[in-house]
């Protein structure tokens, strides 16, 4: 019981300590109010003129795609800069397929044959007229001989410009995410999922353009030049007109604010926990520096009170910056509030875990240091070094394994960044963030979950934590006791001995 009571007194004590320099260094508190209620007021002000729209049932014009679209079409009487591409050049049923596809098409554009794929690539990579290429028709398929019969199981790829030619490009708001160039065939639903349809104000579907820039025409004149080719009776063919048109949609909320609040509100609260995790570091360092920790363990106190008692205080100073937050992500100042669909409760837990993360961070870099100075100053900038690997994996995720996405949340600022940008992907599709949906997964292609996110922060609060652990023990600084670098083996065995 005395002994107890002696823990007590000491943690008390220590606390009383912390507050004391906590309170002189009240402008750093003074500051990040001040940084929050900035960037709270920037992101209201957002959410005010960023309007929500209400988008009412969408329904679609027919597009035909007998013919190309007209910026492809050239008169009868003129000659035609674009160059349709076939392989292999070596067989003439080919060759006559591709004339009917011409035919079809109502195209006098040239056509041009290669022998092989390869050689098709070399014309591309170094002939100047291979710019006016439209599509290339690759059969996969080896003829032995030029009157060899075309399989009834045809196989063949197209071949565009990886560069869109006659497409819109899609205006994006500032900071956006904005999505690959090209036809983005790594992709079966956009990086941001969406509350509408994609592209709602183009019938033709808009970027990456299948009906605008040709392909489905091509598609489709190849197609039936292929079953003209094994067909007996092409009446029937010759008289069927194949048109495309988008499904309708039902009215939808349309709000771009939440695509533009991914991209900032990860950078916000970086900077908002960054004057915490810099104090933090200063302020065990400097004790360090100043031999303070030594005199105290002179005095009787052990080293995990002495941690302890840092948790404590540097928790209840993030908890009044994380209540400040959540209460600014859910109050309804203007129209609506920041986050409209999502449980408060998980949203400040989520960042408490990221404050618990932060706080162990930044015990483990106070225990690289004996100077405060540089301490702060190489773990300031350690910490938002470590947020840069987000803007690689940001173009690469929709491609990444669940096990990568787990890999590169072991660096906290990571697991915040893809935890934020799964809560505003279910703000997105309406549902929000909540307890009973905490391991569902926000689409088919996104296999991580705001769970994962959770855990991964936990775990990376440990990993930091054992870290700071050793090299405390191992280097302790000039006047602590070093233990061997093997210590931790001394301790188990010592454990095992004792069992």
């Amino acid at each position: 019981m005395g002994r107890c009571s002696l823990l007590s007194r000491q943690f008390s004590l220590l606390l009383w300590k912390n507050y004391i320099i906590k309170r002189r260094l009240w402008i750093i508190t003074f500051l990040e109010i001040i940084l929050e209620l900035l960037f709270a007021i920037m992101l209201l002000m957002f959410r005010k003129y960023i309007p929500t729209e209400q988008v009412a049932s969408v329904s679609y014009n027919v597009q035909q795609i007998a013919n190309l679209p007209s910026f492809f079409q050239t008169p009868a009487n003129q000659h035609s800069p674009w160059e349709l591409v076939y392989v292999p050049s070596n067989s003439d049923v080919v060759k006559n397929i591709i004339k009917t596809t011409q035919k079809v098409l109502g195209s006098n554009m040239k056509a041009r044959g290669f022998s092989s794929e390869q050689a098709f690539d070399d014309y591309i990579r170094y002939h100047n007229e291979s710019s006016n290429v439209l599509a290339a028709i690759v059969f996969e398929h080896t003829f032995s001989h030029k009157w060899e019969p075309l399989p009834l199981k045809v196989r063949y790829h197209l071949r565009f410009s990886f560069s869109p030619r006659n497409t819109e490009p899609i205006g994006k708001l500032f900071l956006m995410p904005k999505e690959p160039e090209g036809w983005h065939t790594a992709y079966l639903f956009p990086l941001f999922p969406l509350p509408g349809p994609r592209n709602h104000l183009y019938s033709d579907g808009g970027s990456p353009g299948y009906v605008s820039e040709g392909f489905l025409a091509i598609q489709h004149a190849l197609d039936k030049a292929i079953i003209q080719y094994h067909g007996k009776d092409n009446w029937l063919i010759d008289h069927v007109a194949v048109n495309v048109k988008r499904f309708p949609f039902p009215h939808f909320v349309s709000d771009n604010f939440l695509e533009f609040l991914g991209q900032v509100l990860p950078l916000i609260i970086l900077l908002i926990y960054s004057l915490n995790v810099l104090m933090i570091i200063r302020v065990i360092v400097q004790e360090k520096e100043k031999q303070l920790k030594e005199y105290l363990q002179m005095m009787g106190l052990s080293s995990w009170l002495l941690r302890a008692s840092y948790f404590i205080t540097f928790v209840c100073s993030f908890l009044i910056t994380i209540s400040l937050m959540t209460m600014f992500f859910f109050i309804k100042i203007f129209n609506q509030p920041i986050l409209r669909n999502s449980d408060p409760s998980l949203v400040f837990i989520f960042l408490v875990c990221f404050a618990i993360s932060s706080l162990f961070f930044s015990f483990m870099i106070s225990t690289f240091f004996n100077k405060a100075n540089m301490a702060v100053a190489t773990g300031g900038c350690i910490y938002f070094i470590t947020y840069l690997p987000y803007l690689f994996i940001n173009s690469r995720y929709n491609q990444m394994s669940l096990k990568q996405k787990l890999s590169a949340c072991l660096l906290s600022n990571i697991a915040m960044t893809l935890g934020i940008n799964l809560l505003v992907k279910f703000e997105i599709k309406g549902d929000g963030v909540h307890w009973n949906n905490l391991m569902d997964e926000v689409s088919i292609e996104d296999n991580l979950s705001f769970g994962h996110v959770l855990g991964m922060m936990l775990c990376d609060s440990l990993c930091y934590a054992l870290v700071a652990w050793y090299m405390e023990n191992v280097f302790p600084g000039e006047y602590g006791m070093p233990q061997p670098w093997y210590f931790f083996l001394k301790v188990t065995l010592l454990l095992t001995h004792r069992h």
